[in-house]
């Protein structure tokens, strides 16, 4: 269980390399937090794949920061891309959905220089 969220970090960058840099750093506090609970663990991994994903697919990035860090007691999500975000649609979709489920807080910003997703994971 403690490589969840590392292998998953691997695999997604591994996953996009042909038509992204995903770049990330789990910092050792984060990837401790992430071993103590196989539903956190499973819930970053996943936001992390969704995140990318939606950054590529629908925002055109070429160049994804994944940052992990720990917020005692919550382990945070940064994923930070150069692609346009777009015009986001009144109802949410089932990216957001997921967010709402899984995170104790989550927060979408885009400005010209791209869209940042803060997610903040109960521990």
């Amino acid at each position: 269980l403690p490589t969840v969220l590392p292998d998953a970090l691997a695999e997604t960058a591994d996953l996009w390399s042909g038509a992204c840099t995903v770049r990330w750093n789990l910092s050792e506090e984060a990837q401790g937090l992430a071993a103590q609970s196989a539903t956190t663990a499973e819930c970053a991994a996943e936001i992390v794949r969704e995140g990318v994903g939606n950054a590529v697919r629908h925002g055109g990035a070429t160049h994804v920061d994944v940052t992990s860090v720990a917020q005692s007691p919550r382990l945070v999500l940064v994923i930070a891309d150069d692609g346009c975000a777009g015009h986001h649609e009144e109802r949410k979709g089932l990216g957001s959905r997921m967010l709402d489920e899984m995170c104790v807080r989550w927060t979408r910003e885009t400005d010209d220089l791209g869209t940042r997703l803060i997610a903040e994971l109960a521990t």
